[in-house]
């Protein structure tokens, strides 16, 4: 019996640690200048588009095939840093620390002196937002949520009856879950969640509004999107910088409310020069007195084509004597898109109000067919742009066979989600767990 009880736990050992003997890829942590931890921040492999988060104590892993790599280390407020890595037969320690963003103020020029440069950043990248929502066709992805929190306070009559329930202040709730989400125009979003695994309440925080939806469209749970047409009425711009990243330069903005309340952000945006995209923003907005902070960093995915890459969700606050606090990181990959056909010119935005019209600028003209005036606009005013794009999408709804369905979502749970082992999940996580949750 000894025996083989010896032999049973010895082959317990030998299938726990096989898998890792092959393994191989990358791992190490990414810190500050002056030691400190950067959590949920972002490690992108550019030759495979694939990524993976660090988790609070800064520290991250992905697994790799043999080959030489360039590893992106980025986080919002920092400059990025690029490495190069050889993979072989072992684990590769690669550490990053970052240096605070340096922004030059005189990387954007404006023909006026009495505007802020925010204002002509955020009227073009307002022009462009149905554009670049309409941009792809329909895209499928992998998601990887992780999320923790606590209930920190309830009424006092209602704390027994908590107890009662199994529910108890300040003990930690955990899950993680990957699902596969697959979108399709004009609003058609299918969930399916591949794995599960959930411990305690998470009193209904959920990010899934702010995942499944863009911050291209006019509102984000119902919240005034800074990129709305009407987010003039809403919000106050101002420009703090610019900074240049991979040949890319990137305007930093400040979004002020000009009035406090909730379904209104408040923090900044980051738009890319030219094509007047997101590159990641960092705001935070209020709901029944939860306070919900969204920090989105986005990667290309196709040529002059941005997607979020890494998620990070907070929600606190007290609601009737309730109080909590959660955190949750998605991390997307696996993208796979199909772009709109239509959407390929890039046409370069002029804004009337400070910029000089050249000679040759297309205008919308609404007696031709929006569809051929997109293949030749190559530059155009703000004001048409909006115009063109706005008929296109008419044109388009009027062509779809569905175009009843105004939007159409659908969520399903695989039958072994809830069945996973623990090697899948090591095999699967993009996030490497600490100590505390492990």
């Amino acid at each position: 019996m000894l025996r083989f009880k010896l032999l049973f736990w010895l082959g317990v050992f030998c299938l726990a640690v096989v898998p890792g003997i092959f393994a191989q890829g990358i791992r190490g942590k990414i810190m500050t200048d002056k030691g400190e931890p950067l959590p949920f921040a972002s490690i992108y492999i550019r030759n495979t588009g694939e990524g993976v988060a660090t988790n609070q104590n800064g520290e991250y892993e992905l697994k790799l095939k043999k080959g030489v790599y360039d590893v992106l280390a980025q986080y919002m407020g920092f400059a990025s840093d690029l490495q190069t890595v050889i993979v072989l037969d072992e684990w590769v320690t690669l550490d990053f620390k970052m240096s605070e963003q340096v922004y030059l103020l005189q990387e954007v020029t404006v023909n006026t002196k009495s505007e802020d440069p925010a204002l002509t950043i955020m009227r073009k990248a307002i022009s462009k937002a149905k554009y670049h929502r309409m941009q792809v066709q329909e895209y499928s992805m992998m998601v990887y949520l992780k999320g923790t929190g606590s209930l920190t306070d309830a009424p006092f009559f209602m704390k027994k009856e908590l107890e009662k329930e199994g529910v108890k202040l300040n003990e930690a709730y955990t899950t993680e879950s990957v699902s596969r989400i697959t979108f399709k125009q004009p609003n058609a979003v299918e969930e399916e969640v591949i794995s599960i695994r959930t411990n305690g309440d998470n009193n209904q925080t959920s990010p899934a509004p702010y995942i499944a939806t863009s911050f291209y469209n006019p509102k984000i749970n119902n919240a005034i999107s800074p990129l709305s047409p009407s987010a003039f009425a809403y919000y106050k711009f101002r420009y703090e910088g610019s900074f240049v990243e991979n040949g890319v330069l990137i305007s930093r903005v400040r979004v002020q409310p000009r009035s406090p309340g909730e379904l209104v952000f408040d923090g900044y945006i980051y738009i890319i020069e030219d094509i007047w995209a997101i590159h990641s923003l960092d705001l935070t907005t209020s709901l029944m007195g939860f306070k919900i902070g969204v920090r989105q960093l986005y990667q290309p995915v196709a040529e002059n084509v941005w997607m979020p890459s890494n998620h990070t969700y907070t929600f606190g606050g007290k609601f009737f004597g309730f109080a909590g606090e959660y955190k949750y990181l998605a991390s997307t990959r696996d993208y796979k898109i199909t772009l709109n056909p239509d959407l390929i010119v890039e046409t370069k935005i002029i804004d009337e109000k400070v910029d000089a019209i050249p000679a040759d600028v297309s205008s919308f003209n609404k007696n031709l067919s929006s569809l051929k005036q997109l293949a030749n606009a190559d530059k155009m005013t703000k004001k048409d742009f909006r115009k063109l794009i706005n008929e296109y999408e008419k044109e388009a709804m009027k062509e779809r066979e569905d175009v009843e369905v105004i939007s159409e979502r659908s969520y399903k749970v695989d039958s072994l989600a809830r069945k996973r082992s623990l090697q899948y999940w090591d095999s699967i996580r993009p996030v490497k767990l600490t100590d505390a949750e492990i």
